[in-house]
């Protein structure tokens, strides 16, 4: 991938939804979660299964959208490994709970050594 004229890069894209361990073979997708019922000051976990995810070498950038009522979502770290991926999504409300599914849009780069 390579970036040109400042112009956007179109990535190969899959959906999931409704979903706390989705699979999706794509170099970019959307995961849908399942509703959220995630307490103040509490975390939980969306596991993701993909294929280019090859290693710790791999970069998965990631971003959260969430129009529940409660809570404050964050989506608080990736952590990689072969095959997988963990997006942990921590509510940092101390006093209401989440209410709603989250949207989480993602990428995948992996690293090439010279």
């Amino acid at each position: 991938m390579e970036l040109t004229n400042n112009k956007p890069v179109n990535l190969e894209s899959a959906t999931t939804t409704a979903g706390n361990t989705p699979t999706i073979n794509e170099i970019s997708g959307v995961i849908t979660t399942a509703g959220l019922t995630t307490a103040g000051l509490a975390s939980t976990s969306i596991t993701l299964t993909n294929s280019y995810i090859i290693d710790t070498n791999t970069h998965v950038y990631a971003s959260i959208e969430y129009a529940g009522a409660g809570g404050a979502i964050v989506l608080n770290k990736v952590t990689v490994t072969a095959n997988t991926c963990v997006f942990n999504i921590y509510n940092a409300s101390a006093t209401t709970t989440l209410n709603a599914a989250a949207t989480i849009k993602f990428f995948i780069v992996q690293k090439t050594t010279n």
